[in-house]
C-alpha cells in the first residue's frame, strides 16, 4: 500500500473518532431531551392473541378510548363529540362491535359525551357508568338519553368493577371520573379532565393505588395537570395525551410535555401519532400508533 493512501486511511480514521467524540460531549439541551424521547422506535415484541387491546382514538373533536378484553368484552371510555362520532362510529364497525358491555363516561364536558344519544341510537349498552354529580351540567339531550336507558350504574371514590378474571376497574374521584384499569399485572390510570386539583387528592387518599405504567394525561395535557409530585406518585412508564378539540386548538403544554419527558416518560400524543393501541399480555406491552388498520 502507497504512502499516500496509508495516510488517507488514518487521517479518515481520526476525523471520525474525533466528530463522534465532539457529537457525543454536546450537551442535550431540554429541547434536544424532548426530541430524542419522543421519537423512540415503539416495541417490536408483540404480546400473544389472548391480550387486552387498549386504542386511544383520535376523533379530532373529542376523547374516546376503547378497551377489548382477552375474553373480547367491549370497555368504552367517553364517546367525544357529536361532530367526531361518524369516526367512532366508522372504528366500532371496523372493530366489529355491535355492543358495548361497560360504558363509562366520565366527565359532563361534551368533548367527552356529546355523541351519547346518536352512540345510543346505533350501538347496544349493557350498562352506564356516571358519577351521582355528573349529569348536572350535562347537555340536555344527553341527560335525556342516559333517563332512558336502564342500567345506569352511580360510581363513587372507591367503586370496584369486576370485569372478568385478571381484569378489573376502580374509580378514585368522582368529578371527574377517574379510573384505574387492572389487566393481570399492568395498570392502566385514566385522569379524564382531571387537573392539579384532582391529582392532589389523589395523592393525599391513594398515593399508592395510582401507580400505573401507563397513563392518559388529564385534560389533553393543558397547563395545570401532571405536577412534579405527581408524576413522581404514579411513576408510568407511558403517558397518552389526547389531543380534545383539534379545531379550537387545543394543544397539550409544553411545560406538561417537559415534566413528562424529563421524567423518562415516554409520550405519545395523538395529534401528532394518530390513533394509538396499546396490547399487553398482562405482564408486558406492546405500543403502536398510527393506527389505521382495525
Amino acid at each position: 500500500m502507497s504512502r499516500f493512501w496509508y495516510f488517507t486511511i488514518i487521517l479518515s480514521m481520526v476525523t471520525f473518532m474525533l466528530s463522534s467524540f465532539t457529537w457525543m460531549s454536546l450537551p442535550v439541551t431540554k429541547q434536544e431531551k424532548y426530541i430524542e424521547r419522543y421519537t423512540k422506535k415503539d416495541s417490536e415484541d408483540t404480546p400473544n392473541e389472548k391480550s387486552f387491546k387498549s386504542y386511544y382514538l383520535d376523533l379530532g373533536r373529542g376523547e374516546s378510548t376503547i378497551m377489548l378484553t382477552p375474553t373480547n368484552q367491549v370497555i368504552l371510555i367517553d364517546v367525544g363529540n357529536v361532530e367526531s362520532f361518524n369516526k367512532l362510529s366508522f372504528i366500532l364497525q371496523e372493530l366489529g362491535i355491535t355492543t358495548i358491555d361497560f360504558l363509562f363516561i366520565t366527565t359532563n364536558e361534551i368533548d367527552h359525551s356529546g355523541a351519547l344519544p346518536e352512540l345510543a341510537k346505533k350501538i347496544a349498552i349493557k350498562n352506564l357508568f356516571i358519577s351521582k354529580s355528573m349529569t348536572e351540567g350535562m347537555e340536555d339531550n344527553v341527560k335525556q338519553t342516559i333517563s332512558k336507558m336502564s342500567n345506569v350504574i352511580t360510581m363513587s371514590d372507591g367503586k370496584k368493577i369486576h370485569i372478568e378474571d385478571q381484569v378489573e376497574i376502580v374509580a378514585y374521584f368522582e368529578n371527574p371520573l377517574v379510573l384505574s384499569i387492572r389487566h393481570n399485572e399492568i395498570t392502566y390510570l385514566h385522569m379524564s379532565d382531571g387537573n392539579f386539583e384532582t391529582e392532589e387528592e389523589l395523592i393525599k387518599k391513594y398515593p399508592k393505588h395510582i401507580k400505573a405504567h401507563i397513563l392518559k394525561v388529564g385534560n389533553h395535557g393543558q397547563s395545570l395537570t401532571c405536577s412534579d409530585e405527581f408524576i413522581k406518585t404514579v411513576n408510568p412508564q407511558v403517558a397518552i395525551i389526547l389531543g380534545g378539540d383539534r379545531e379550537d386548538n387545543n394543544r397539550p403544554s409544553y411545560g406538561v410535555l417537559e415534566r413528562l419527558t424529563e421524567s423518562w416518560i415516554d409520550v405519545y400524543q395523538n395529534d401528532v401519532k394518530g390513533t394509538i393501541l396499546i396490547t399487553s399480555d398482562g405482564a408486558k406491552y406492546d405500543v403502536k400508533t398510527h393506527i389505521t388498520a382495525y
